[in-house]
């Protein structure tokens, strides 16, 4: 089974502090030996990324951006969704 990951599992699961990280690996670490795949969107690296390099004043993490894109990339659990761009009705705009 697919599971579309929540951006909050991403920055729980990178931020070993956190009261809930250790759930958080529990469930991934679960899922993976289930063989379930996990997968993202492109706006969930973009709500990480927000999160990230936000100042810890204010709800942040603090991180530098390149630091925040090491980061990310070390989140190897989860992969792309595949998503495919489709044409909009000019009607709707």
């Amino acid at each position: 089974m697919m599971y579309l990951i929540d951006t909050n599992i991403l920055l729980r699961f990178t931020d070993r502090a956190h009261a809930q990280h250790a759930n958080v690996r529990a469930a991934v670490q679960k899922l993976q030996a289930a063989n379930h795949e996990m997968r993202i969107t492109p706006q969930n690296c973009v709500e990480f990324w927000n999160v990230a390099t936000r100042p810890i004043p204010n709800n942040g993490f603090g991180l530098t951006p390149a630091d925040t894109s090491q980061l990310l990339h070390l989140v190897d659990f989860v992969r792309y969704l595949p998503y495919r761009i489709v044409a909009v009705d000019p009607a709707l705009v």
